[in-house]
C-alpha cells in the first residue's frame, strides 16, 4: 500500500522471524516520517525494551524501515486505525 509522509499506518512484517515483533506491528499504529522508492520510515511509540534494537533506522530510535507492501492500512486520521485494531482484537 502506498503511504505518504504524515500518514498513520498499521504494518506487517514479511521477513522477520519473531512472531512477537509481527504481533507488535499489527497491533500498534506507526507514523510515516519519510518515504522513497517503495519503502518508508515509520516511527513507533511504546516499543518494548526487548525490541528496541529492531526499531532503529538511520540512527533514529523508535523507527523502522518498511516496504510499501508491508503497510496493511494507512490513513491521515489515527482514529480510523484505532477502530481497525479494536475490531481485529475483538473479531468484530
Amino acid at each position: 500500500m502506498k503511504c505518504k509522509v504524515g500518514d498513520y499506518v498499521i504494518c506487517r512484517e514479511i521477513q522477520y522471524p519473531l512472531e512477537s515483533i509481527k504481533e507488535f506491528l499489527t497491533n500498534n499504529i506507526g507514523y510515516v516520517t519519510y518515504t522513497c522508492h517503495g519503502y518508508c520510515i515509520v516511527r513507533f511509540e511504546n516499543i518494548p525494551e526487548e525490541f528496541s534494537c529492531s526499531f532503529r533506522c538511520n540512527d533514529m530510535n523508535n523507527h523502522r524501515s518498511m516496504d510499501h507492501n508491508e503497510i496493511l492500512h494507512s490513513s491521515k486520521n489515527i482514529e480510523d486505525l484505532k477502530l481497525i485494531i479494536i475490531t481485529n482484537k475483538y473479531n468484530l
